[in-house]
């Protein structure tokens, strides 16, 4: 029962981080902190497992419905999600990523159970040089997929020199910071990710009209069954899962760039807009599940919110092994199985006050989106002490992405610099043990 109720508090604040662009997971961990230090080693991983799959599922509800993405991985949702919500079929597209979701998860917990058993090649993964040849490679795949190759170069370069602006404790000193303190820290990426991607957004539906109603018909879970039972676009989840539970396990990226990743692939083999965002939130949930392996089996943390979640753990005793798998897996499995069933059917009961939220205040939607946005980043700056350097990155990138029409090599962009450090830092000591 105790597990039962920190697992549900898990699935609330992660449906908090979904609906709310800016609040990632790790930013959640750091408020909750002095609650998880009170909670044993197995409740906080159980909170945290809800909280992050759970995020998954309720990302996609903003992007598709009001065009924000709240993170990286909603960007697929915004593209082909909310264009097919202006067009009416916005309860189809949020129910079949529903449902894509749910699969994927369920895909993605199978696999997990079997990595336990072969945590072997698993390590030789994550403690070998394999990982920098394996991120160059998936950018370089990146930008092959990229319809202007030229373009998408020149901003992966761009992305990995401000991804290394900063102190750098490897070669010991600053980079590309010109005598800035504030830049130590590096670049701030939440006022970049706001003026790059976000505001421009925001302001290009905002002068499109919504063609027709929304019918929200097959929101009712009756309706929703047939989903399960009925896959119209099964190969297209199968790719985004495959891909998903793949590129979860890339450091440094992980499920904040699955999606984009599965959307890129899977417009190679499609041009429906409803299979491309199928499969793009299927690969979401995937790599929400897939993060989680390197983090119990080695104590290796691959996104931010895991180190803070490590840093907690250590604390109650936690040893990289697979023995908490083994003593609990059938808890571990089961929790991953039921919080993922719980979100499926509450995110379409989530999605009816969503709608009806959209059709009150329609008309100006956008623009509370947009002020939402810019005061959440605000605050959070402020927060921090960095409002000017923070106010100064965002309209640094708000100029860039109106001068230049980046369309989808945007993500290039900010999948380079998320991988800039772990890149040139694992390129660096390859380069040192072997030259």
């Amino acid at each position: 029962m105790e597990l039962l109720i920190i697992a549900l508090l898990g699935l609330g604040a992660g449906t908090v981080v979904g609906l709310l662009p800016g609040i990632g997971p790790a930013s959640l961990l750091l408020i909750t902190f002095p609650f998880l230090y009170k909670l044993n080693l197995l409740e906080v991983f159980t909170f945290y497992f809800s909280m992050l799959t759970s995020t998954q599922y309720y990302g996609s509800v903003c992007a598709i419905v009001y065009g924000v993405p709240g993170e990286i991985s909603s960007m697929p949702a915004v593209k082909y999600g909310h264009s097919l919500f202006r067009l009416g079929k916005g309860s189809q597209a949020l129910m079949q990523t529903a449902t894509g979701s749910f699969l994927g998860a369920l895909f993605a917990i199978f696999l997990l159970a079997l990595a336990i058993n072969h945590a072997e090649y698993f390590q030789f993964f994550f403690k070998n040089s394999i990982r920098a040849p394996f991120i160059l490679s998936t950018l370089l795949v990146m930008i092959m997929l990229a319809t202007e190759k030229w373009k998408a170069l020149i901003l992966a370069l761009l992305g990995i020199l401000a991804g290394k602006v900063g102190y750098d404790s490897l070669y010991g000193g600053r980079i590309l910071t010109f005598s800035v303190d504030e830049l130590d820290a590096g670049i701030p990426f939440y006022p970049m990710f706001m003026g790059f991607i976000i505001i421009p957004t925001l302001w290009h539906y905002a002068h499109k009209p919504i063609i027709s109603d929304i019918d929200v018909t097959c929101i009712k879970l009756s309706n929703r069954f047939q989903y399960l039972t009925n896959l119209k676009y099964k190969w297209s989840m199968l790719r985004g899962a495959t891909i998903g539970f793949c590129a979860g396990l890339i450091p440094g990226a992980s499920y904040t760039i699955s999606s984009n990743l599965s959307a890129s692939f899977e417009n190679k083999f499609t041009k429906s807009p409803m299979a491309n965002l199928v499969s793009a939130e299927t690969a979401n949930n995937a790599g929400s599940i897939s993060v989680l392996l390197p983090l119990l089996l080695f104590a290796i943390p691959i996104v931010p919110s895991e180190s803070l979640l490590l840093a907690v753990a250590q604390t109650k005793g936690f040893i990289p092994s697979n023995v908490i798998f083994i003593t609990h897996f059938w808890l571990i499995i089961g929790g991953l199985i039921t919080i993922n069933t719980i979100n499926w059917i509450l995110s379409g009961m989530l999605v009816q006050y969503v709608l009806r939220l959209h059709n009150y205040a329609k008309d100006q939607i956008y623009k509370l989106a947009g002020i939402i946005c810019l005061a959440i980043m605000n605050f959070i700056a402020y927060a921090d002490n960095q409002l000017i350097l923070s106010v100064s990155v965002f309209v640094i990138a708000l100029i860039a992405a109106t001068i230049v029409k980046l369309e989808d090599n945007k993500f290039i962009f900010i999948f380079a610099f998320f991988i800039s450090d772990i890149l040139t830092d694992e390129l660096y000591r390859f380069y040192q043990l072997n030259f």
